[in-house]
Order: C-alpha cells, then sequence, then structure tokens
C-alpha cells in the first residue's frame, strides 16, 4: 500500500494545548490508527511482539506537569487499542518513554535512538519547541514520524 505522508515542519502544525486527557487520547489513536492504514509500521511480520511509540518529555523538570498528563493520554490510547486486538493481526501496543530534560541535544539523541529501534512507529515529543525543532532533522532521515503534543 503506497501513503503519501510528507513529513512536515513542526512549525506548520498548531494542534494548540488539549482540552482534556480524553481529546488526547483520540489524537493519538488516530494518529496510530492512520499511521497503520499508511503502512508506516518498519515491522510487518505478525510475530506478537509489541509495536513501540515513544514519548521523549521533559519529566525532569520538576514544575513541568504535562509530561506526566500526556503520558497518561497515550497510555489511554494505547489501552483501548490493545482492548478491541491491537494492531497488525493482534500485535499490542507499547510506549517508552524517554527524559529529555528540555535540553534540545539530548532530546535530538533521544528521538535518534528511540526512532532507530525496528518496532517503533513514531515519536511524540513534549511542549518545549526548540527540542521538537532540533529533532526534525532526524525524523526526516530516519523517516519516522515526530508529533509535538
Amino acid at each position: 500500500m503506497i501513503c503519501n505522508i510528507k513529513f512536515m515542519n513542526v512549525k506548520k502544525l498548531t494542534l494548540g494545548k488539549p482540552r482534556s486527557l480524553r481529546r488526547l487520547s483520540r489524537l493519538c489513536a488516530a494518529f496510530v490508527a492512520g499511521a497503520f492504514s499508511c503502512g508506516l509500521a518498519q515491522a510487518s511480520q505478525l510475530t506478537g511482539l509489541p509495536v513501540m511509540v515513544g514519548l521523549d518529555e521533559a519529566y525532569s523538570i520538576k514544575s513541568n506537569t504535562s509530561p506526566l498528563a500526556i503520558e497518561r493520554g497515550v497510555k489511554a490510547a494505547i489501552d483501548e487499542i490493545n482492548a478491541k486486538g491491537g494492531v497488525l493481526g493482534g500485535r499490542p501496543l507499547k510506549l517508552i518513554t524517554t527524559d529529555n530534560q528540555g535540553v534540545a541535544a539530548r532530546g535530538k539523541d533521544n528521538f535518534a535512538q528511540m526512532a532507530s529501534q525496528p518496532d517503533v512507529i513514531a515519536v511524540l515529543g513534549g511542549k518545549f519547541s526548540p527540542v521538537t525543532v532540533e529533532s526534525i532533522g532526524e525524523a526526516q532521515r530516519l523517516r519516522v514520524p515526530l508529533i509535538s503534543v
């Protein structure tokens, strides 16, 4: 199946801040479903191994509460998808997380490390624009979607 998705500059995509975890979980579920319908997953064999979605956030900044809220929303979407049988013939989705500490260079390295794993279909990023912007080149090079939530 051919899918015509262009890797866009994150500055052009402004989704705004979600009003609820339910809205965020729907956004994540829609993306994950779209990624599979377009064949973006690198692993196509039905092995029963988890298909991973990465989340790189600034967990270590104590005053930043958005990483936990975003993680909860993503986990809610993943739980809903897994409860309905998973993806790719029964493979469960799994969330992997990294801490970029709000540092752009660390975020870029985290993205490259997660996106290089064979079963990672996308990496979600947080609210720090410099971290996301720094990772755009890696997203284009590795051809793994980077979504700023």
